[in-house]
């Protein structure tokens, strides 16, 4: 009689070995999400605040230079009104990021903008002619509503102080600033994409010129509390407000200081805190949440 033999089986997974195998990667997937997305998190902010480091370098380098900080958003070298500016030739007009161009190694671009306009004198550096030209270094890897990159169109992710940085005039480190340079926030995080409610963000000029690409207290209201904060944490189109500082990230907000430094800070800080590094000469101490 031939031998007694086992039954012989297949190579391979039975389907309940491959349920289980599948469970265990999907529960391993689960748990280091999470992490993945924190440190993808942390290297996008920690790459947002570097932009606002080398921002901060280049308005001391600007002022180095010209002996003044660029304006917030208006000629350099300045003009007492828009008609002078305009028969003025070979000025540059736009934001102070606009002006800060050829002190982020951004001195090709600057130049490229050289050209003419209806009803100005001569040619002129105009903001206008970058509108789809946009800055890595202007882009905060956290924004959402900043698809620059994709959209073929300058958007940026920081505003100015307007209290400290105003449209016009000069502005002088330290004489302008008697309340201490550390004390007082020259730019701040702010959402690309804010004013309109066009879905999802709809356009504004927050980076090579318009109002948008500065922000002011003039209105505390609209400072203090909408979002629960005093930035808001995420652009509704309904209810963002431009005039706001505003921040992608949870729990701090990225700011430039009048001394060239880049630092967080708290988003629950006291409002009144926030108001005083705004206003660069109120003459009032810093409380200690700052």
């Amino acid at each position: 009689m031939p031998p007694n033999r086992r039954p012989h089986r297949a190579a391979g997974f039975t389907l309940v070995e491959l349920l289980v195998v599948i469970a265990i990667v999907a529960i391993l997937i689960g748990l280091l999400l999470p992490a993945v997305q924190m440190v993808r998190e942390a290297a996008a902010r920690s790459s947002c605040l570097n932009n606002l480091k080398q921002i901060g370098l280049a308005l001391h380098d600007f002022q180095g230079s010209h002996n003044t900080l660029p304006p917030g958003n208006w000629f350099f070298p300045d003009a007492p009104n828009m008609s002078k500016g305009m028969a003025t030739p070979n000025n540059g007009y736009g934001s102070i990021f606009f002006h800060l161009l050829p002190y982020l190694e951004q001195d090709d671009l600057y130049k490229s903008s050289y050209g003419t306009a209806p009803g100005w004198t001569g040619n002129h550096y105009l903001a206008s002619a970058l509108e789809g030209r946009p800055v890595k270094g202007f882009v905060c890897p956290s924004d959402p509503s900043n698809d620059a990159a994709t959209a073929g169109r300058a958007l940026g992710s920081y505003v100015s102080n307007y209290r400290a940085l105003p449209s016009w005039g000069v502005t002088r480190i330290p004489a302008s600033f008697p309340d201490g340079t550390t004390n007082t926030i020259l730019i701040t995080e702010h959402f690309g994409r804010c004013r309109k409610a066009v879905p999802p963000y709809g356009p504004t000029e927050a980076l090579w010129t318009g109002a948008d690409s500065s922000f002011a207290d003039r209105n505390l209201p609209q400072v203090r509390p909408v979002w629960g904060s005093t930035v808001s944490p995420m652009p509704n189109p309904r209810v963002c407000l431009n005039v706001r500082a505003q921040t992608p990230h949870t729990g701090t907000i990225n700011v430039c200081l009048g001394d060239g430094s880049a630092r967080p800070i708290g988003t629950a800080m006291n409002p009144n805190t926030w108001l005083l590094a705004l206003r660069p000469d109120d003459g009032q101490a810093m409380p200690g949440d700052w």
